[in-house]
């Protein structure tokens, strides 16, 4: 499969990977000083105890996650968005492959999993069902109008 890509998948993975920075836009004190800005800003800001937000404090709440967004790197936001996929999803998978375990079944995936309708001078998408091999599955049906 790798034979003729002229790399091995794992080297070109660590060689990404090194491309990504490191660090963050703003220091961590700029960041600390434009919170306290931020927030005494917010406090100042007269809210007649209305439970909607005036137009100042949206501002500047959408200052604080600009703000929020830059101090992080690009390195630790992807780990962090990356974390779920790969401890629930990528590393069972890399596991169970190591194991041995393998996936076989006589089920017919051969169909096609989104089905065009032409409704007068409407397209509609419609999920199609899978026809599963199972005792008691009605068979495979269209839904056409």
């Amino acid at each position: 499969m790798f034979l003729k890509a002229g790399l091995h998948p794992t080297i070109a993975g660590v060689l990404v990977a090194f491309t990504i920075p490191i660090r963050q836009k703003i220091p961590v004190k700029t960041y600390i000083d434009k919170l306290f800005d931020i927030t005494n800003k917010i406090r100042t800001i007269d809210d007649d105890k209305s439970p909607i937000l005036s137009k100042e404090q949206l501002i500047q709440i959408a200052n604080l996650e600009t703000c929020t967004i830059k101090v992080k790197s690009p390195l630790q936001y992807l780990e962090q968005r990356l974390h779920g996929w790969v401890a629930y999803f990528i590393l069972p998978i890399f596991a169970l492959a190591n194991a041995g375990v393998t996936f076989n079944s006589d089920i017919n995936l051969d169909y096609s999993l989104i089905t065009s309708v032409r409704k007068k001078t409407h397209h509609f998408s419609k999920i199609s069902y899978i026809r599963l091999h199972l005792p008691g599955i009605v068979p495979f049906k269209t839904f056409s109008n």
